[in-house]
């Protein structure tokens, strides 16, 4: 028989029944889902500026984040979005205008980035 997470157990020391490895036994973190969002250069940046700035353009965001090139900008923006933390319209003008703010999500992470920042490292 082929030994998968699912099956596989450990030896009990004291006659007490085998019990499953600790894979099957882990403890789901709360904050995990969350924090992996937020993991990646300038993704709590963008949301704390956006936070500050309430809903702006890409240009106005770009101005306030020194040192983050357009590319790298609009990558992080995509994922903020596709993770349901920042909302994105557009205006179909010639240029398009688009419009970047923060989900009610997105908000409630704005404002635990400003109590972090209240903590002295």
């Amino acid at each position: 028989m082929e030994t998968t997470p699912e099956t596989r157990t450990t030896a009990s020391h004291d006659g007490e029944p085998a019990a499953p490895d600790a894979v099957d036994n882990a403890m789901p973190c709360g904050a995990d889902r969350l924090l992996r969002m937020l993991w990646g250069q300038w993704k709590t940046h963008v949301i704390y500026v956006l936070g500050e700035q309430q809903a702006c353009r890409f240009g106005v965001l770009r101005r306030r984040i020194a040192g983050i090139s357009p590319k790298v900008l609009t990558t992080r923006l995509r994922e903020l979005e596709a993770d349901g933390l920042v909302w994105r319209e557009q205006e179909n003008t010639i240029p398009p205008k688009v419009t970047y703010g923060l989900t009610k999500t997105g908000q409630a992470v704005h404002h635990v980035l400003r109590d972090i920042e209240k903590i002295e490292v």
